[in-house]
């Protein structure tokens, strides 16, 4: 693992944060023991004002010739890291270290958004 840095301060951190692909269909696929598995997530956003979006889950799975599909909804409400932080500066229980993300061979500080961002915290 990498060696974790401190960031100097919020607006550093946010900085970094790119909301701009968190509508965009994800899509990916695994194979394993004759078993075929496509699937697909989806953010779709309800109500902009209170920030709740529709989450879709959908796989279609392919077993001996056989095909299931299957569908997942939830309504969620996003928190961004803005408001994160607000509430974490008024619970004062935690100290922030930052956002740093992740690559499967090392840990570094946030540079761009990615789906494997990490939040580290301090319990004081």
């Amino acid at each position: 693992m990498g060696t974790i840095g401190y960031v100097r301060n919020n607006e550093e951190t946010l900085s970094h944060l790119n909301w701009k692909n968190v509508f965009r269909t994800q899509k990916w696929k695994m194979k394993r023991n004759g078993i075929k598995i496509r699937a697909s997530y989806r953010l779709h956003l309800q109500d902009l004002i209170n920030q709740i979006v529709k989450e879709e889950l959908v796989l279609e799975i392919v077993e001996n010739e056989n095909k299931k599909y299957l569908k997942e909804e939830h309504l969620r409400k996003l928190i961004f890291p803005q408001e994160f932080m607000l509430i974490l500066e008024r619970c004062k229980k935690f100290e922030f270290l930052g956002f740093f993300e992740h690559d499967h061979s090392s840990i570094r500080k946030l540079k761009r958004h990615t789906n494997f961002n990490y939040l580290i915290l301090r319990r004081v």
